[in-house]
């Protein structure tokens, strides 16, 4: 069992050296496609748009009047 095991893992290491010897041949261009610096860059923007359209919100609740407020300044508006 160990054996065979073993012969699954060689062919795994092979077909990794040579994905990364045709790629020495080949002379591609490594690019960081599907690193974290996107994932990290999408969250880190996402949550600073939540963060100013809370304090956004914050802002505009606070001058919005009490409801003492408004009934006399609806009560001044009718008469």
């Amino acid at each position: 069992m160990s054996t065979v095991g073993h012969f699954i893992t060689m062919i795994g290491v092979l077909a990794f050296y040579t994905t990364i010897f045709e790629a020495h041949l080949e002379k591609k261009i490594t690019y960081y496609l599907f690193s974290l610096v996107p994932r990290l860059n999408k969250r880190i923007c996402y949550y600073l748009l939540k963060i100013i359209s809370l304090q956004a919100q914050q802002v505009s609740l606070g001058i919005v009047p009490n409801k003492r407020t408004r009934t006399i300044i609806i009560d001044g508006l009718a008469a």
